[in-house]
């Protein structure tokens, strides 16, 4: 079962700010007023709630929900500086996951209660991939320019599209600006040639994102000028005609 207003956050391999990514994507959108999901699909990482400062207070999470050791309520957590943005962590392994009719149940929960929601899966192209590749409509697939990762994330788009979605757009993150400018590295329209995706959004390599992560400081929330790129991702998805900044 797929649903409507659910995206699965994917990249080809590790090391390319994906979490970070859906992190502040998610944040972006819960500050234009949407009502926002995100379930850390990473098992046993817990990256998603570090990125946003609750690490502390993730007490149960998504496996807890789908065995029904707790409640969706009780294992839903939240920043008051961001209302609108809902977290369900990662469990430590996906044996209860794998309880199809009662995963399908928890995401319908989901999905009817929040306008948008993510799945910050894995990266790679394996179980957990494949998980939320089955559930969403939806993809972000998040790669760096360098050709390896670029060639990583075409065959994460190609089992997008044989896993049956079609609306699937790439974010080309850690983009350093002067290599762009010098054409002898980066080529953006070939990125999105080879991969076969359409952009969803460009961001540059700034220390300021990895400095709020490092922090577990939301970057939608410490105002500098970084958080722009993925304000503007947030606003494509909204169907807003933003063109990407090159």
């Amino acid at each position: 079962m797929k649903f409507a207003n659910l995206y699965a956050v994917v990249s080809g391999k590790g090391g390319t700010g994906k979490t970070t990514v859906c992190a502040a994507v998610t944040s972006a959108l819960s500050q234009l007023g949407r009502s926002v999901c995100a379930v850390d699909l990473d098992v046993g990482l817990h990256n998603l709630d570090l990125a946003l400062g609750l690490q502390d207070q993730a007490i149960f999470d998504l496996g807890d929900v789908v065995s029904g050791r707790t409640s969706l309520e009780k294992a839903l957590i939240s920043r008051p500086d961001l209302p609108n943005l809902s977290i369900l962590a990662a469990p430590a392994d996906d044996t209860d996951l794998k309880q199809t009719d009662r995963m399908e149940a928890v995401l319908k929960t989901l999905t009817d209660r929040f306008q948008y929601c993510f799945m910050d899966a894995p990266a790679g192209i394996g179980s957990g991939f494949q998980m939320a590749a089955r559930y969403a409509a939806h993809a972000l697939v998040v790669s760096t320019p360098d050709t390896p990762c670029i060639s990583d994330s075409a065959a994460a788009a190609e089992q997008l599209c044989e896993m049956g979605i079609e609306d699937a757009r790439l974010v080309v993150n850690r983009v350093v600006r002067r290599m762009i400018r010098r054409r002898n590295a980066y080529n953006i329209d070939e990125s999105m040639d080879r991969v076969g995706l359409p952009l969803a959004g460009i961001v540059f390599e700034d220390r300021a994102i990895t400095a709020a992560f490092n922090r577990c400081q939301p970057l939608m929330l410490t105002g500098d000028k970084a958080a722009a790129a993925f304000l503007d991702i947030a606003k494509r998805l909204e169907g807003f005609p933003i063109r990407p900044k090159f």
